[in-house]
């Protein structure tokens, strides 16, 4: 009995995150690169804390702080073009269906039931 149940728990849980890798792939990996590159960019001074190191890792990323804000703003647009071509792809494929369903419900209407036709595969002797 409890076997069952942990199967049922266990498809819940695979149902519920299917399709999930993908968007924390994508979108995870961008909203990961955005917060390291604003990390970078605003908190560089703080890494001159650091012993022996910290100074030269300030003085590196000091001129670089414009171009990480650059790169941040890349990778956000990025993100949004990828939501704007997933939404637009979601409305392609929903328009598609209404006119799938539109079509089949067309020609189910108007067939006959059952066939007047002859089937020629509708044999007894097969």
């Amino acid at each position: 009995m409890f076997g069952w149940i942990f199967d049922k728990i266990v498809m819940g849980i695979e149902l519920a995150f299917a399709g999930a890798w993908d968007s924390l792939l994508h979108k995870g990996i961008g909203w990961l690169a955005i917060a390291i590159l604003l990390a970078l960019a605003f908190g560089s001074q703080l890494l001159a804390v650091i012993p022996l190191v910290g100074p030269l890792l300030a003085d590196f990323f000091k001129p670089l702080r414009k171009d990480l804000l650059w790169a941040a703003a890349a990778v956000a647009a990025a993100l949004i073009f990828m939501f704007i071509g997933g939404h637009d792809e979601k409305e392609k494929c929903v328009a598609q269906q209404v006119v799938i369903t539109t079509t089949v419900h067309k020609k189910v209407d108007k067939a006959t039931s059952p066939s007047k036709t002859h089937d020629p595969f509708d044999n007894p002797e097969n």
